[in-house]
């Protein structure tokens, strides 16, 4: 019977058999032991600070809320009416002043100026133009920061019917 040198089972003696001979041959190169360092003094500098840091376990959707809290101050009912639920209705424009009608969800009706407020996160009325309104928010963005967004509350045509108004 011949045994060859590429079989796993005699590749596997022969290299323990290597490894045993290469122990007793050179002990002191096998079992050499690492001596620990000493441990240095930590400095202030080197310490991690994290005062004033975000906490890089925590998501930054957390710090958002779900549904934005009405301000405590509401001055007007506007404030508390998402933007979504309101639709512009007219639009009347003079040398000094331009003024927009404005209707929400259950049929109320308010007059807006530039720089009336609403919506519950704080936006104001920015411009007044023949077809549209423009309005300014502040929103948190993923970091959390303040961003802006405008929104535009576009006159529908005198000839279309609303959708939720039958006609006879």
């Amino acid at each position: 019977m011949c045994v060859s040198w590429t079989e796993p089972a005699v590749a596997r003696s022969v290299a323990c058999l290597g490894a045993i001979l290469a122990m007793l041959i050179c002990p002191g190169w096998v079992w050499t032991q690492v001596e620990p360092r000493p441990a240095e003094p930590a400095d202030a500098q080197d310490a991690y600070d994290p005062r004033g840091k975000r906490d890089p376990f925590s998501s930054p959707f957390s710090q958002l809320s779900e549904s934005p809290e009405p301000s405590a101050e509401l001055h007007s009912p506007l404030q508390g009416i998402e933007l979504e639920q309101v639709r512009l209705v007219g639009i009347v424009m003079n040398t000094e002043h331009a003024r927009a009608l404005v209707e929400d969800h259950t049929g109320s009706a308010y007059v807006v100026s530039p720089g009336t407020q609403i919506g519950p996160r704080g936006g104001v009325v920015k411009t007044i133009e023949p077809r549209r309104i423009i309005i300014e928010e502040y929103e948190a963005n993923v970091s959390g920061k303040p961003q802006r967004t405008q929104h535009e509350l576009t006159l529908m045509a005198a000839t279309a019917a609303p959708a939720r108004e039958t006609q006879r």
